[in-house]
């Protein structure tokens, strides 16, 4: 098990390399400037990037450009019906997610938020787009609860010192060629172990709180209409 979780930690390093320099190429080549405002923390910290969507496939490869560490991204089980791009979600280490407007059992990301809580546990950043599909709408869609859901269930399972970062994407032309965007890094939200307050003192941290979810929602909608577009 030591020489094996070895080798998968050394392909993660490989991969992740890989796949910044692939967003650096892509960024680069599509777009004429990148302008990163804010502070996105120090590396090793457990993160939680909630950040709006607007621009499709476009967005997760700005955001690796634009933060400091390769995130691990959740993305639509659906993806996983086009053979041909396993090999690269696997890679990229995409987390899975089964939305209700897909028709699919909610109930199986269960083994997804333990996945998003193992690689918080690491030191690692996890990434999601909260509103949870693209739209034209010049203004930040309904935040749902997965990322709060993911937040508590973590601190639930020990980890501490948990940032939620919030993060906007605002594209100059999200079709043209070489147009510009801005990357807008917010202020985080910081939750101990205790994750005041939005879980009140004695009462065990979990995610199947509604109240706390949803305190924890808005918070995170609030934060992230700070930073993204939302006329």
């Amino acid at each position: 098990p030591g020489p094996l979780a070895y080798a998968r930690r050394s392909m993660r390093r490989v991969a992740d390399r890989v796949l910044r320099t692939l967003a650096r190429v892509v960024v680069a080549g599509f777009f004429r400037a990148v302008e990163v405002h804010g502070d996105a923390g120090a590396r090793g910290t457990p993160t939680l990037v909630v950040a709006n969507h607007f621009n499709g496939f476009v967005d997760p490869v700005v955001l690796v450009r634009a933060l400091p560490r390769m995130p691990r991204f959740l993305a639509k089980a659906t993806l996983w019906d086009v053979v041909v791009a396993r090999p690269f979600l696997a890679l990229a280490g995409v987390i899975p997610v089964h939305r209700r407007v897909d028709d699919a059992d909610t109930s199986d990301n269960a083994s997804s938020f333990a996945a998003c809580h193992r690689a918080l546990a690491a030191g690692e950043t996890v990434a999601i787009f909260p509103a949870g599909t693209t739209h034209d709408e010049p203004r930040l869609a309904t935040v749902r609860t997965g990322a709060a859901r993911i937040a508590l269930g973590a601190v639930a399972d020990g980890v501490t010192d948990l940032r939620i970062l919030p993060v906007g994407l605002t594209f100059e032309d999200k079709i043209a060629l070489r147009s510009r965007v801005l990357v807008r890094i917010g202020r985080p939200i910081r939750l101990g172990a205790d994750a005041a307050p939005y879980v009140a003192g004695g009462v065990p941290v979990t995610e199947d709180d509604h109240d706390a979810v949803h305190r924890l929602t808005g918070d995170i909608d609030a934060r992230l209409r700070t930073v993204a577009p939302d006329y």
